[in-house]
Order: structure tokens, then sequence, then C-alpha cells
């Protein structure tokens, strides 16, 4: 385990909220199969 890098419970959300938003952005894909 590095401790130079320290992630809490709040940096991990953020992260998957960020990972989980980018589809939201492309209309191309679509969320559950929608254009």
């Amino acid at each position: 385990m590095s401790t130079s890098i320290r992630l809490t419970d709040g940096d991990v959300v953020d992260s998957l909220v960020a990972i989980a938003a980018v589809p939201t952005r492309m209309p191309s894909i679509g969320i559950n199969g929608k254009p």
C-alpha cells in the first residue's frame, strides 16, 4: 500500500459519479438503449 496515494470514500464516490456521468453526455450511446 502506498501512503502517497490516499483515497477517501468521497474521492471514490466522485470518481464513480464522473465515470457514470460520461454516457449521459454521449447521446449517440444513450442510456438503457435509448438514442
